[in-house]
């Protein structure tokens, strides 16, 4: 978090956790009524990390202790942030759906910077996506719970006859079929190419200006994140008091 990527995600609100339940809960419950104030998807890897070989080592050894099946395609599932989340989400009524979406890679998988760099890439990615509207969704606690690890299995499944023929079964969409907005992805494009030559520009002309803005950036997040936790906390407290005052 002491990191500029880290100061990045806390600026756009990334859910920093600890993996302690303890401290993780009220955090997770200020951010999530946050949230709820705002047409926001929120992304959630109910896995908690990567599919490396240690980690799949653990999930197989916590599968053999507690006697479920052992997974080779998916690790065995956290199901309470996720139970958390669409608990806090459904507050005021909210008909919160979930789409269930599986990724599947054809050649390698990079697992760490070095892989990437090493453009040791995937020739293709393919995502299965489902909805499961809010109707589908158990209300109770322990129901959400079974319904998450069900649909764990089902993953497996279907990732080990992807891996069979590198194709999930069913219907496949194109480009084309997904309509993508060419235009908007075109002005992203161009946006972003400014953006860098103006970086460029301000380096080349005015050094010592960017080294001072970058310096005070600096300094600024160093400060919140010694004294704060994160400019995340700052807007959750600043959301909570203007909260507060309208009622």
């Amino acid at each position: 978090m002491y990191m500029p990527p880290g100061w990045a995600m806390q600026a756009a609100h990334f859910l920093f956790l600890s993996r302690k339940w303890a401290s993780d809960e009220k955090y997770l419950t200020e951010s999530l009524a946050y949230f709820r104030d705002y047409p926001v998807q929120l992304l959630l890897f109910p896995e908690g990390t990567d599919l490396s070989e240690s980690n799949k080592l653990k999930s197989q050894q916590y599968a053999e202790k507690n006697g479920l099946p052992k997974y080779e395609y998916v690790l065995h599932t956290r199901t309470k942030g996720f139970v958390h989340c669409l608990h806090e989400m459904r507050r005021g009524g909210a008909a919160v759906p979930v789409i269930d979406m599986s990724v599947a890679y054809v050649g390698p998988i990079p697992q760490n910077e070095t892989d990437m760099l090493g453009w040791n890439w995937p020739q293709e990615i393919h995502f299965h996506v489902k909805q499961a509207p809010p109707s589908e969704l158990p209300e109770d606690e322990g129901g959400l719970e079974e319904w998450l690890k069900q649909r764990w299995d089902e993953k497996e499944q279907l990732l080990e006859r992807f891996y069979a023929d590198n194709k999930f079964s069913g219907t496949y969409m194109s480009e084309e079929d997904i309509n993508c907005p060419r235009l908007q992805m075109i002005s992203l494009f161009i946006f972003w190419g400014l953006y860098f030559l103006l970086q460029f520009y301000l380096l080349y002309f005015y050094f010592s200006f960017v080294c001072c803005f970058y310096c005070l950036t600096s300094v600024f997040f160093i400060v919140v994140n010694c004294f704060t936790s994160g400019t995340d906390q700052i807007v959750l407290k600043i959301h909570q008091c203007t909260v507060r005052q309208q009622h």
